[in-house]
């Protein structure tokens, strides 16, 4: 019984730990992740605008904490975000391992999100 305590006073410390600083491997500058990972977060909070469901396309995350595992934009902003992803991988920075997942972009309210979290819409 105390085993199982420490392990859930453990488990609470680390979900309150600040998130990490982006780490380079060899080879790859601390700088270039953090801006890499700066232009990422700036473009995931920027994008996602939409008129039609057309309009919308999923994300690839791995990159950043505050968009773990990616998400849905607009598709001009995936484009973008995926060409930063592929060197944020490339530079070799500390990417985040994510499990497979629905993604289903629809346009709700003129914003680009997740059709499979989204409400159903009226008919």
């Amino acid at each position: 019984m105390r085993a199982r305590v420490s392990f859930i006073v453990l488990a609470c410390v680390a979900c309150r730990q600040a998130p990490r600083a982006p780490r380079a491997d060899a080879g790859a500058s601390p700088a270039a992740c953090a801006s890499t990972l700066a232009s990422y977060d700036a473009l995931v909070v920027a994008g996602g605008a939409c008129s039609v469901d057309a309009d919308c396309e999923c994300f690839q995350g791995g990159v950043s904490t505050k968009s773990a595992c990616g998400g849905v934009t607009d598709r001009a902003t995936a484009t973008k975000l995926e060409a930063l992803r592929a060197e944020y991988e490339h530079a070799s920075c500390d990417a985040l391992s994510c499990a497979a997942s629905l993604c289903r972009p629809v346009c709700v309210g003129e914003r680009c999100t997740n059709g499979e979290d989204a409400p159903p819409r009226a008919k």
